[in-house]
């Protein structure tokens, strides 16, 4: 629980910088890329999206690894629903030839 409220006190500066670059820059599009290439530079906005990239495919990776065993159980649990326990011997008979 202490978690969520400081991650929480952490973004609510972030919101506001969101909100005070919109108000500047209200003709672009949003995003962390375009405001800090409009704010700083075209190296400063190339790192954040390079860390927005890092960030986003090892979110992705940490979902689909913790996702992946929910979904073999899920598949083991219809495989030995589907067969009788003599046909899962006869299988692993077959294996062992």
């Amino acid at each position: 629980m202490l978690s969520f409220a400081l991650a929480a006190l952490v973004c609510v500066p972030n919101a506001l910088s969101y909100a005070e670059l919109s108000n500047h820059f209200p003709a672009l599009v949003g995003g962390a890329y375009m405001y800090s290439y409009s704010t700083f530079n075209e190296l400063t906005a190339f790192l954040v999206f390079c860390h927005l990239m890092l960030d986003y495919h090892i979110g992705a990776a940490s979902i689909t690894r913790s996702l992946a065993s929910y979904f073999i159980t899920l598949l083991q649990v219809k495989f030995y629903l589907f067969f009788s326990s003599d046909d899962l011997h006869l299988l692993q008979q077959k294996r062992e030839l």
